[in-house]
């Protein structure tokens, strides 16, 4: 009996430690699940608060995007508003300008082959087709021929592009010039103040052609007798704008 007594006593001690180890691992295990799910849930708010930040930046960037591609549509549409009323005002203006040149020359095989020749010229040249037009009708309206308009047209505008100038300061001066038929010291000022030394061109032609020095106050000398007529002043402009001149070829 006193040896069966003294067998058990160890052996509960050893059952009671052993049941004390499972429940403090039941404990740990029941921590390190109620921890795991802990952490789960952290994960999954996480994952849902990102979600819903990527979902607001798309709306938003939707919502940007349609904003630039209602004006970008706005934008373009009324630029091709504009750009048509270009259209059909230019396309208007040219027609006044081809029914202008027609009344003018009175011909109107010659006013479209003018018109044509003029069109080209104005892709290469600084001068847009409206002031060239406007140019070929002062140069009508001071009575250079029909025949000559556009290569006359085409020599100023040279020069008045390698000057720097207007048109419309060459032109008319040398309308005047052609009108009258003679040089005058109007004339002559004008061509000065445009950077043209047409008193200094006319003595060195007339020293060419005549066989003895001309200074510029013989050419002054003849201008106030009327002696330097339109063939002399048109021949400089010929000179300064053939090929080797001064000016030639200065639209392009």
């Amino acid at each position: 009996m006193f040896s069966f007594g003294r067998n058990v006593g160890p052996s509960g001690s050893y059952v009671k430690e052993a049941a004390n180890s499972i429940s403090r691992a039941k404990q740990e295990t029941e921590r390190l699940k109620q921890e795991t799910e802990s952490s789960a849930r952290a994960a999954r708010e996480l994952a849902s608060a990102f979600r819903q930040a990527q979902d607001a930046t798309g709306k938003t960037s939707q919502i940007v995007g349609d904003l630039k591609s209602m004006l970008l549509q706005g934008g373009l549409v009324y630029g091709m508003q504009q750009f048509a009323m270009s259209i059909i005002q230019t396309g208007g203006e040219i027609e006044k300008q081809h029914i202008a040149l027609q009344s003018i020359l009175g011909d109107l095989q010659n006013a479209n082959e003018l018109f044509g020749q003029i069109k080209n010229l104005a892709l290469e040249s600084p001068f847009t087709f409206s002031e060239l037009n406007r140019d070929v009708k002062q140069l009508a309206a001071f009575g250079v021929e029909t025949d000559q308009l556009y290569d006359k047209t085409k020599r100023i505008a040279d020069i008045s592009a390698g000057l720097g100038v207007s048109f419309e300061r060459l032109g008319l001066a040398y309308g005047q010039i052609k009108s009258r038929s003679w040089l005058d010291g109007k004339e002559l000022r004008q061509l000065a103040y445009a950077g043209l030394p047409m008193l200094q061109k006319l003595a060195d032609m007339y020293t060419r052609e005549r066989g003895k020095a001309f200074t510029t106050r013989d050419v002054r000398t003849m201008i106030s007798k009327r002696e330097v007529s339109f063939e002399d002043v048109d021949k400089i402009f010929d000179e300064l704008t053939n090929k080797g001149g001064q000016f030639y070829q200065m639209q392009n």
